[in-house]
Parts: structure tokens; C-alpha cells; sequence
């Protein structure tokens, strides 16, 4: 992989009340580290791809993702509601793992989020109990595995 996956090392926990407040927080967490963001850009980029399709992919996760041109690296956040928010009608979800990346590196973008979906399918509700530490430990794990 020639571009780098920058995991934010702050997982957001509850309360995490609706979609769009998690989305916002999600969004500012990642647009402090990407360099050159104009504000709100990135919550609209991943508001645009919500409108297209609701990225809920099973009953507890949803991946939320973006494609920006002028961004170099992948980014990712993580949030965690023990409680559950409802991310797309009728769906109740308790992990939230945002990603964004370039827009020129389609084949790398698929496989972030086919990594992404099978760490969260083996590892999901061994997330839901575990320490902020661990997790970022064990994504960093499945991260390098792409490298």
C-alpha cells in the first residue's frame, strides 16, 4: 500500500444521541489531523455518500466513508455507542468506524474497507467490551496487515 492509514488514537463514546452529532464529532476529530481541510467540507462529503446509500452494513456497525481529491493518506475514526444511535431509519448501530481517503486510489480504498469489515464481523462484540487501548492495538494489527 503507497499511501498511509492515520488511525485517531481518541475512540468518541457515548452518549452519542443522534447520526448527525456523531458524524459531526466524528468528522472534527479527523479534520484536526488532515491538514488543509476547509471546515465542513468533510461533514458534507460524508453526509453526500449517507444521502446515496446508508453505510449501516450489519446490525451493529456502520462505515460511513469519503473520498476527498486533495488528500494524500487514508484516515480513520472510531466510535463506540454501548446504548446504540439510530444512523438510518429503523437501524440501531453501536460501532461507527469513519474512513477517508484519496480519491485517485480506488483499489486501495476497497481494500481498507474490506479490511474494515472483516476486522469488525470477527472482532465486533469483543469491541463493544474492551478498553480504548486494546482496540487501537488490535485495528493497528489488522492495519499493518495491508502493508
Amino acid at each position: 500500500m503507497d499511501r498511509e492509514i492515520h488511525l485517531e488514537n481518541d475512540i468518541i463514546r457515548d452518549p452519542c444521541t443522534t447520526r448527525d452529532e456523531l458524524l459531526t464529532a466524528m468528522t472534527r476529530l479527523l479534520r484536526n489531523r488532515i491538514e488543509h481541510l476547509p471546515p465542513g467540507r468533510l461533514y458534507q462529503a460524508i453526509l453526500q455518500r449517507e444521502k446515496q446509500c446508508p453505510t449501516v452494513v450489519n446490525p451493529t456497525l456502520a462505515i460511513p466513508h469519503a473520498k476527498l481529491g486533495d488528500i494524500r493518506d487514508f484516515f480513520l475514526a472510531l466510535a463506540i455507542c454501548r446504548d446504540g444511535v439510530e444512523f438510518a431509519p429503523g437501524q440501531r448501530i453501536n460501532l461507527v468506524c469513519m474512513i477517508v481517503g484519496p480519491a485517485d486510489c480506488q483499489k486501495q480504498y476497497l481494500d481498507v474497507l474490506a479490511l474494515l469489515l472483516r476486522f469488525f464481523q470477527e472482532k465486533g462484540s469483543k469491541i463493544l467490551k474492551s478498553k480504548d487501548s486494546d482496540i487501537l492495538k488490535m485495528m493497528n494489527i489488522a492495519i499493518r496487515s495491508l502493508k
